[in-house]
């Protein structure tokens, strides 16, 4: 197949598989402009950008923010040439670059099966994730990249060292994106590491003693050391853009470290390290809950596991589901070694050390295991089917990564194209998640400009809910929008961990003060009121009016 009909197949199929994407992103950016809740507190750091560069990434739940701002420094550009609209593009744009990066890979790894097969992975993976694919919220944002990163750490696996600079930077993004997967990402990067120093180690005692060496031992070389040549091995350029990959990125948490006290990363430290109040979920639970995502949860389901199923998977014997996915591993292992299948083996065996790790990393989630901490799973899980049809293929067609896929008969064409425009056309699913961003979105829309108009003239604003958690996520949503349209909005203090202490009032005196409310016929709120949304329904959920009162 010549080099210009491979690059027209890439593209066909990369269309097809973005389009859904590029679909859902124009259609529904207007239902998440302006951001709510945690996307707006994204947006205010990010609108602080180039003044005040962030050090740290987005604010945990358990006193410490994630490891870097990766996230932050990506959405600056976008968001500041488009406004919030840039958020949600950002994030189609970052899981089609995503998809792109893997089919590289598969054909790569397995050339034009591989690359079909990969297809129907993005595809699989895509239509689970449905319109979560547009957050930019930590813990979705970086699905497809940590598929990329597992599919990057198989090719260096294989020798593949074009892919360990791409393996630094895409692994470093997912991680500093969410601490939750550090482990897995660490399993990662250090086996790929390991790997390439072992390579490097062997193949110089293989080479034996150099020229030099052997003149200075007295020795004369054999005519066998003169012929056997090392393998290769890292080339120094990749080591070096690897390392300096590694410099860049990791820079700011390690200046926010050494210039704070306590720095960020001694702040995760004394956690991971410390009894939480909160108890952690423990090994054999872990098992559970990944068994029941990985080998009783199809990728399509994981957004309808309820709660009372998580919990339920917590003990008794669903816990050995957990074991599934480690014993079909061993199995594959074991067929692709017999066979002589090495990307195979490799392929399982890595999926068997990232299963051990994400059992580790499960195991130390902090009170209640929310789908949302393991989301990523559905990653794990979709490779391991995968590798299981990859192996079961090669085993019983011989040659299969030389095989050709064209050409094909007329009616294996159509179907196939058919198939590729039926996936491109179906709309993405909806998520609760997007729902409840989408309704947050729908009560600013209503109230935002009311508030502005009201705020002529104020300088410093004081925006501050009263108890229920709808108002947290519109006061989030209010600041980062007023601070768009020039005006200093803040909250209270007990928010300036997690919205950043320049956007909290700090001890300063406002000069206006205005509280989001649910309405509530029976509370008597002070002030005049500014603002109010009205009740709606979206998606079948009901939102409540809220209410925008100034007070003196």
């Amino acid at each position: 197949m010549s080099r210009r009909t491979q690059r027209l197949i890439f593209a066909a199929v990369l269309l097809a598989l973005a389009l859904p994407i590029v679909i859902a992103a124009i259609g529904n950016a207007h239902d998440l402009a302006p951001p709510a809740g945690d996307q707006a507190i994204i947006d205010m750091y990010v609108q602080d950008i180039p003044a005040h560069l962030p050090l740290v990434g987005v604010y945990s739940r358990l006193g410490f923010h994630h490891p870097g701002p990766m996230l932050y420094l990506l959405l600056a550009v976008p968001v500041h040439l488009l406004g919030p609209y840039g958020m949600n593009l950002t994030a189609a744009a970052l899981a089609i670059a995503s998809i792109a990066g893997l089919l590289v890979v598969f054909h790569r790894r397995g050339g034009q099966a591989l690359f079909a097969l990969g297809a129907v992975f993005c595809a699989v993976l895509t239509t689970s994730m449905g319109l979560d694919l547009l957050s930019v919220w930590n813990p979705y944002v970086l699905i497809l990249p940590f598929a990329l990163t597992v599919a990057l750490a198989w090719s260096v696996w294989c020798r593949d060292w074009s892919a360990l600079p791409w393996l630094m930077l895409v692994g470093s993004f997912v991680v500093q994106a969410h601490l939750g997967l550090a482990l897995p990402v660490a399993f990662l990067l250090a086996s790929s590491a390991a790997i390439a120093v072992g390579v490097a180690v062997r193949n110089r005692r293989a080479a034996g003693p150099t020229p030099t060496e052997g003149l200075a031992s007295g020795a004369a070389p054999t005519a066998q050391e003169t012929v056997v040549a090392p393998a290769p091995t890292v080339p120094r350029r990749t080591t070096v853009l690897t390392l300096l990959i590694a410099a860049v990125a990791w820079f700011p948490p390690l200046l926010e470290q050494v210039t704070s006290q306590p720095g960020n990363i001694s702040l995760i430290i004394d956690f991971g390290t410390s009894n939480p109040e909160g108890h952690r979920l423990g090994i054999t639970p872990a098992l559970g809950l990944l068994g029941m995502l990985m080998a009783r949860t199809t990728p399509m389901g994981v957004n309808e596991v309820s709660a009372t199923r998580v919990l339920d998977s917590l003990h008794g014997p669903a816990v050995l589901w957990g074991a599934v996915p480690a014993i079909l591993l061993v199995i594959i292992a074991v067929l692709a070694h017999r066979r002589g299948l090495r990307s195979q083996r490799r392929l399982s065996l890595l999926l068997l050390g990232l299963d051990a790790s994400a059992v580790i990393a499960a195991s130390t989630i902090t009170g209640l295991p929310f789908v949302y901490l393991v989301r990523w799973i559905v990653v794990i899980s979709c490779f391991i089917g995968l590798a299981i049809i990859w192996t079961l293929l090669a085993m019983v067609i011989p040659d299969l990564h030389q095989r050709s896929l064209l050409p094909m008969n007329s009616w294996v064409r159509s179907i196939v194209i058919g198939a590729a425009v039926l996936y491109a056309l179906i709309p993405l699913n909806v998520s609760e998640g997007y729902i409840n961003d989408a309704s947050g979105s729908r009560v600013l829309e209503q109230v935002v400009m009311p508030i502005h108009d009201a705020l002529e003239g104020c300088g410093l604003t004081l925006v501050e809910p009263t108890s229920d958690p709808l108002e947290l996520e519109i006061v989030s949503g209010v600041v980062a929008d007023l601070r768009r349209r020039g005006i200093d909005a803040v909250v209270i203090d007990e928010y300036s961990f997690a919205h950043g202490r320049r956007h909290s009032i700090d001890g300063r005196a406002p000069s206006c003060v205005i509280q989001v409310a649910v309405a509530d016929p029976e509370r008597r709120m002070e002030g005049t009121l500014i603002a109010s949304s009205a009740p709606f329904v979206i998606r079948g959920q009901s939102m409540p009016a809220v209410e925008v009162w100034r007070r003196s």
